[in-house]
């Protein structure tokens, strides 16, 4: 796999976001090692990106992270999609004209040898508060999070 992006949205059914609050993160992981991150506040419901980073994590922490991400994907993949929480969707790009996409729910924690996609992903990831596939290290950004 050449690289993965993750887009996630943490916007319930309930109360409107406050204007900065940071509702949605979009995160690409090359096999190059590089990073690219965005973020985005709610704003008066057009969002406003609040953060951005590039980085490089190098490019053997990089391919154990595709891998991880092609390992939890290549198993039959079949949530129940939860609708009233935030959702994620993953893209897969293996070249040019060849890509795979699925799509959840927050409340999903998506399992790689018995641990958290997420947690696997924050512990190589160097950027702080990552929403990734469970909606944040700490649940306090999302109440459906429990």
């Amino acid at each position: 796999m050449k690289k993965f992006r993750i887009e996630t949205n943490i916007i319930t059914y309930g109360p409107e976001p406050a204007p900065r609050d940071e509702v949605e993160q979009h995160l690409t992981v090359s096999e190059t090692g590089r990073i690219w991150f965005n973020a985005y506040q709610y704003g008066d419901g057009n969002y406003l990106r609040s953060r951005r980073r590039q980085l490089y994590i190098g490019i053997e922490a990089a391919r154990d992270i595709l891998q991880k991400v092609l390992s939890w994907a290549e198993k039959d993949y079949r949530e129940p999609l939860v609708t009233d929480v935030g959702f994620w969707k993953v893209t897969l790009f293996e070249s040019e004209d060849f890509k795979l996409s699925a799509y959840g729910s927050i409340v999903e924690r998506p399992m790689v040898d018995g641990q958290s996609l997420s947690d696997i992903l924050r512990k190589e990831i160097p950027i702080d508060n990552l929403f990734l596939f469970d909606g944040g290290v700490d649940s306090s950004h999302n109440p459906a999070i429990g």
